[in-house]
């Protein structure tokens, strides 16, 4: 059979296929599309976060950038235009609107937020007294509906650890592509508020490894190297329970050690050898042998969203070996107010202020690794080449001393006339030069607009007269015999060289031979003026010192092996009644009158026939001689002559008041490494006169003669003078090459802030912190409460004399001058007891008394704390940490860094206004 064979005929065949493939094509030119789309979108959005990046990238250089511009126009010596200059010291308050407060005050408020650029005083805003509170870090830029700027009511959160510390502000000129306004928020606040851990070490006034061969450990602990400076305090957390041990507290000071000094076992102390301060600390830490300190990686993370720890992020600074100080499981890691922070302000507030919980306080936001000051002032001095630095008052010359004083007299704004000061100024300057030397030679310094107008520096050997008695015979005919005594009253002091000194009597000049063999003791010097016809008087000398009791003192020689010199004048000895007697040294062209007395005429007991040898006694106990206190006439008494006197005699009131005048440095203390003897401390020229010593009116008192730093006057001298001069000294710190003279050397590392340093940070100081039983903090809160015009508990303090309240105090917040510290007064804490101090930290220290200088509750007393920190605070700063946030529009993106900003190398003599960036890192989200 054949097959049948069929064929389709269905009519929609090659359509449906056409159909298919049309289909087909159609979604493929779809999904082209829909890639097409998509791929345009993702450009658009990577162009655009390009394009915000960039932008943001430039507000953040526009922020730091005038950041930078503000710092450079506050530098010391810099025109500002019209006549204009910034002021000297660092503050946050009206003069320095750009800087904030390191912490918040004990009421829970910042007392300051930084006002970069103006514009926040110019709107009204407040930026004083802000209270503490929660700001979201996505919280809307609320926008003033009248001007337009943000609103006055809202904070910002410029560091990112969640509470309000800014406000926001516009900046002009920049908007996105978009058109959006770009935003910021800024906080500056300063290093050298904070304790400096590569610069400090520890403050131990027994520590038995200080050694020098000339003096016990505590003499070393002085104030003159920022290695005392206890940072060391930063391991020990004062609240916390069980205290450390002493074995504990030597092992963190080891681990310091260890981590600063890895490379040598065992660790060298920086008290040793010094190399560390010469390795390290001068050479600004540009390192070129085995020390490691930290860095600037450590420094990031201590200041990393300030009160915040980066979560598993850990430097060097978080390992070396102190527990809880730097990574301490209280310490929040994420921002306050978010989920999983836990914290509210109350928890944060007690990590920010030491009084709220000391066990709780964070170390974190008040330790540094790099912190500088420089040895600037305002004002040129013509002595030192024009430069606006400082006056070594150890090393310049007396015209360049007295030039730097000049100008901290004017800088105080007295009204007195330009010729006091110059003579004030002239006057200084010859008493330092002739305290700090170590030889006898009178310094001659003339006024600069008057060089005829010489002042004379009051130098030692110090010598009186003590003493002048007289016996008359009266038969056959009255004759008269005279004695004066010469009464030299420290041990310390050299014989008068000869031909240096003489008395006048009259018109007379006599020789004065005092020496270690002939004429006198140690501290008396008898000249007799005898009549053959008027014996008597040599039956009256004995020598006798007041100090026997150390036969071994250098010069002393035991009392009765001395004998009178013997002198003789024009005319009779009778005709010396009534004549003025002058003791004289010699000065550069001539002598200069150091004392003087007029010998009266006769009295029913003085110079009366028949009654034997008679004194007219002066006043010379224990630094009272330059008082010139002198018996009467009337009351004429034996005479002591060779031996103390018996001035006052009974009955007569006793004047206590005292007045240390003797102008000499302990070569045993006070000898530098160089071999010469210096003021150690800057604040030690308060030891100095500010008055003639050889012009002194009877009964004056310390407040009339001493170079008193409390005073107005005085107050800005020590924003002219310094005694830490790295441009004299043989490290080359600059590293340019020149190891000897270097004018560009002279950056300060380390140096605290009194004006920015909380109280823990201040009393880490040396001496800072009083004995016990006093609490502590009772010093440096005070002085943290003086300086913001507050109001204090003293942590620990119980009754009446915890609380310091100075609200209501008069003048400005701040301090303007180093000296204005002496303006608290628990700041003269050694003053207070009514006893005399015992041994160091005093700075007299007298070998025959005991260790005392036998002045109770003088003004070096008064002082001697702050002369003792004198070298290691300052009023400003140089370096100085920058949280920035910045953001596109009121809720777009934004950017948070943190910049560590120097300006140590602005130099307005130079032109060179260029801060260095030392670091500007994003800040990342800690979650």
């Amino acid at each position: 059979m054949e097959a049948v064979r069929t064929k389709s005929h269905l009519p929609g065949a090659a359509w449906g296929s056409a159909l298919i493939l049309t289909v087909v094509l159609t979604s493929l030119l779809a999904i082209v599309g829909v890639l097409f789309l998509m791929v345009s979108r993702l450009d658009r959005m990577a162009s655009s976060s390009v394009s915000q990046n960039v932008e943001l990238d430039l507000a953040v250089d526009t922020v730091v950038g005038r950041i930078c511009e503000q710092l450079a126009w506050d530098v010391p010596g810099t025109d500002l235009g019209g006549g204009l200059l910034p002021e000297y010291h660092d503050y946050p308050g009206p003069e320095d609107p750009w800087l904030a407060v390191l912490e918040p005050n004990d009421a829970g408020f910042w007392q300051q937020i930084s006002d970069v650029n103006g514009i926040l005083a110019l709107s009204g805003r407040q930026t004083r007294n802000l209270p503490l509170i929660v700001v979201p870090d996505d919280a809307s830029i609320e926008l003033d509906p009248v001007d337009g700027r943000p609103s006055g009511a809202q904070l910002a959160d410029a560091d990112g650890d969640g509470i309000g510390d800014s406000r926001w502000i516009g900046l002009d000129g920049i908007t996105s592509g978009r058109g959006e306004r770009v935003y910021a928020a800024v906080r500056v606040i300063d290093n050298g508020g904070m304790l400096n851990v590569n610069t400090g070490y520890k403050f131990d006034p027994f520590d038995p490894n200080v050694s020098d061969p000339n003096m016990p450990a505590y003499w070393l602990i002085d104030g003159t190297t920022p290695l005392q400076v206890n940072v060391v305090g930063l391991a020990d957390r004062p609240g916390r329970l069980p205290l450390l041990t002493p074995a504990e507290r030597r092992l963190n000071e080891a681990n310091l050690l260890a981590a600063r000094d890895p490379c040598t076992a065992p660790p060298r102390d920086p008290y040793g050898a010094g190399a560390y301060e010469t390795e390290v600390i001068w050479p600004y830490y540009d390192l070129h042998g085995s020390y490691t300190p930290f860095d600037i990686s450590d420094e990031l993370e201590l200041r990393n969203r300030f009160l915040l720890n980066q979560r598993d992020t850990d430097t060097r600074i978080e390992r070396f070996g102190w527990t809880g100080s730097f990574r301490d499981p209280s310490v929040g890691e994420v921002p306050v107010g978010s989920a999983s922070s836990g914290w509210n302000v109350a928890g944060w507030f007690a990590h920010a202020n030491m009084s709220t919980n000391p066990d709780l306080y964070d170390y974190r936001h008040i330790a540094t690794t790099y912190s500088m000051d420089r040895i600037i002032s305002s004002a040129p001095n013509p002595y030192l080449g024009g430069q606006k630095r400082m006056a070594d008052v150890n090393r310049d010359s007396p015209e360049a001393i007295r030039d730097a004083i000049f100008a901290g007299l004017i800088d105080a704004g007295s009204g007195l006339p330009i010729s006091a000061l110059e003579g004030t100024a002239a006057q200084i300057a010859a008493n330092i030069v002739d305290f700090r030397d170590d030889n006898s030679d009178v310094t001659v310094v003339p006024e600069d607009s008057n060089s005829s107008a010489l002042h004379y520096g009051f130098e030692c050997p110090c010598i009186y007269i003590s003493e002048v008695a007289a016996i008359k015979i009266g038969i056959p005919a009255p004759r008269t015999s005279y004695a004066i005594e010469l009464h030299k009253p420290y041990f310390e002091d050299g014989y008068p060289a000869g031909g240096q000194w003489r008395l006048m009597v009259g018109s007379d000049p006599v020789n004065i031979a005092w020496s270690a063999t002939t004429g006198g003791t140690a501290r008396f010097h008898v000249v007799r003026f005898e009549d053959p016809l008027a014996p008597g008087l040599l039956p009256g000398v004995i020598f006798g010192d007041p100090c026997d009791i150390d036969v071994t003192m250098p010069g002393y020689k035991p009392p009765g092996s001395a004998t009178v010199q013997d002198a003789s004048i024009s005319g009779t000895m009778d005709s010396m009644a009534g004549r003025r007697v002058d003791l004289q040294r010699r000065r550069p062209g001539g002598f200069i009158t150091v004392d003087s007395f007029t010998i009266p005429v006769a009295s029913p007991t003085w110079l009366a026939a028949g009654i034997g040898l008679r004194g007219i006694q002066r006043d010379i106990g224990r630094h009272k001689c330059i008082r010139g206190l002198w018996d009467t006439a009337a009351r004429a008494d034996a005479a002591t002559l060779g031996r103390p006197n018996s001035y006052p005699g009974p009955g007569d009131a006793v004047d206590a008041r005292q007045v240390q005048a003797h102008p000499y440095l302990d070569p045993t203390i006070y000898r530098n490494k160089f071999g010469y003897v210096v003021f150690k401390n800057v604040g030690e020229i308060g030891m100095v006169f500010a008055a003639d010593g050889y012009n002194v009116l009877a009964g004056s008192i310390e407040g009339n003669l001493r170079l008193d730093l409390q005073l107005a006057l005085y107050s800005r001298i020590l924003n002219f003078l310094t005694v830490v001069n790295p441009t004299m000294d043989p490290i080359d710190s600059d590293r340019d090459g020149i190891s000897g003279v270097d004018i560009d050397e002279i950056k300060v590392p380390g140096r605290i802030n009194i004006n920015t340093a909380p109280p823990y940070v201040l009393e880490q100081l040396p001496w800072m912190r009083p004995p016990l039983p006093a609490p502590p903090g009772a010093i440096s809160a005070a002085v943290v409460a003086y300086r913001d015009k507050a109001e204090v508990a003293v942590r620990g303090g119980t009754g009446a004399g915890a609380v310091s309240d100075y609200r209501t105090r008069l003048g400005y917040e701040g301090f303007r001058s180093l000296s204005e510290l002496i303006w608290v007064p628990e700041m003269g804490f050694y003053a207070s007891d009514g006893a005399d101090q015992i041994g160091f930290p005093d700075l007299t220290r007298v070998k025959t008394l005991v260790n005392r200088d036998g002045a109770a509750d003088d003004f070096e007393e008064r002082d001697l704390i702050f002369q003792r920190i004198s070298n290691l605070i300052s009023v400003r700063s140089d370096v100085f940490t920058a949280y920035v946030l910045v953001r596109i529009g009121t809720d777009g993106p934004q950017r948070r860094v943190i910049a560590i900003l120097d300006r140590s190398e602005v130099n307005p003599d130079r032109k060179e206004t260029k801060v260095k960036i030392r670091a500007l890192h994003q800040v990342t989200d800690p979650w």
